[in-house]
């Protein structure tokens, strides 16, 4: 399922990386080992994670894949099932000594925010109808630029610091939360709000779950 054109998950993807550079620009040295709502994750942690992302963009986006897509905007997230714990196991601790490496938080920002504007520029002289190939599977680049923005609204949301996600980054994410909880985002619930529900970081109360409906019996959809 295509959730956005190639310019709409690029102004997307610019969003929301400009959103989270200006989040972490604006925090006091002392909130970088604040707890995230990703279990286990600073702040700290979860910006260095994120900065993975941006490299691994850095890659694909520069890497043709000639071969067919076996995975799109929404089935990408196959693979991350309710459940999955990016804070648990090798990769974890490969990230938070990582993160504990920096001298400072700002050069921890410094570095996050060269690699995240570096991935837009990438993005940007993509070819729009070209295709990637990223952890074991190919996408189109359009639905590439989708999971990516789509990791960086939850992770940005999973920050102690309370934002409201832009209308460009939440336009594309917020088709793949529902194509993935197989219902929209009832009238009444904020787009964060629905973000949140979906991959788990809250649970839903009984106002939420009167407005949901039948789909609150699967949230989350997503780890």
């Amino acid at each position: 399922m295509t959730v956005a054109t190639y310019e709409q998950a690029l102004d997307g993807l610019r969003a929301a990386y400009g959103e989270t550079v200006r989040l972490v620009r604006s925090l006091p040295g002392e909130d970088f080992s604040a707890p995230t709502r990703c279990a286990g994750w600073s702040v700290a942690d979860l910006l260095f994670h994120g900065m993975l992302d941006a490299q691994r963009a850095l890659v694909a986006l520069t890497t043709r894949a000639d071969d067919a897509p076996d995975r799109d905007a929404v089935s990408y997230w196959r693979d991350y099932p309710p459940g999955a714990e990016a804070s648990a196991g090798p990769h974890a601790q490969f990230v938070r000594r990582s993160a504990a490496a920096y001298a400072t938080p700002e050069s921890l920002v410094g570095h996050a925010t060269s690699l995240f504007e570096a991935a837009v520029r990438a993005a940007s002289a993509a070819e729009s109808t070209g295709r990637i190939r990223t952890q074991g599977h190919v996408l189109t680049v359009p639905d590439f630029l989708a999971t990516l923005v789509l990791e960086a609204v939850v992770h940005r949301l999973d920050m102690p610091t309370p934002v409201t996600t832009s209308t460009a980054a939440m336009a594309v994410t917020e088709p793949v939360l529902a194509a993935l909880a197989r219902t929209t985002r009832p009238h009444g619930m904020s787009p964060d709000l629905f973000a949140l529900l979906a991959t788990g970081r809250d649970r839903p109360d009984e106002d939420d779950r009167a407005l949901l409906g039948p789909a609150a019996a699967r949230m989350p959809v997503l780890g």
